[in-house]
């Protein structure tokens, strides 16, 4: 037992000076055991265990010493703040009050202002959005349409002739296809006869 504490410290000494720095800090702050482990982990090529951090801040009196000093200011400071919190506010004056009131409800005036300014744009950005996806879709269609159109050519016989009955009924089949389903003719509400 003795022996692997001995080899979790030294696994902590031999760290770069820099990343010791680091984990001292990071020990003073009040972090815990793992958290430091996970860090240093992170910074080095090596796998540190949360226990060679425990056994490191154990065999470092200093560094304890800093660690309880700090949790103490923290402690201290949260006190001040749960007092100063509980106490209550001071009165105020019936002109500072109609003052504040007045104050607050301009604010809310702005912020009202503001809200509905951008409540409006973003309406506009979502009908700018809307417009552009669906002309996104029509150059895809687009695209498809040619790019089918291209293939057709491409399997017409060298000699100029037509494709054989059922090749050339089938590519007119998917020519309709690709018509019925065009997102121009779906959004603006056209029948699927009247497209073809």
């Amino acid at each position: 037992m003795k022996q692997r504490k001995k080899d979790a410290e030294r696994r902590m000494e031999n760290l770069p000076l820099e990343v010791r720095t680091a984990v001292d800090q990071m020990l003073i702050e009040g972090a815990t055991f793992q958290e430091v482990a996970d860090a240093a982990s992170g910074w080095t090529s090596r796998k540190v265990a949360a226990e060679a951090v425990a056994a490191y801040l154990r065999s470092n009196p200093g560094l304890q010493e800093q660690r309880f000093r700090r949790q103490m200011e923290i402690a201290a400071e949260l006190t001040r703040l749960a007092k100063a919190a509980l106490e209550p506010p001071p009165l105020a004056t019936p002109a500072a009050t109609e003052a504040g009131e007045a104050s607050l409800g301009r604010r809310n005036q702005q912020l009202r202002a503001q809200v509905a300014l951008l409540g409006s744009r973003k309406t506009q950005l979502e009908t700018r959005i809307r417009r552009i996806e669906t002309q996104l879709k029509l150059w895809k269609w687009e695209l498809m349409r040619r790019k089918f159109h291209d293939f057709e050519n491409a399997l017409a016989n060298p000699e100029g002739t037509s494709l054989p009955p059922a090749a050339s009924a089938k590519l007119q089949e998917i020519a309709k296809l690709l018509d019925l389903h065009h997102p121009a003719r779906r959004d603006d509400g056209r029948s699927a006869t009247g497209s073809a």
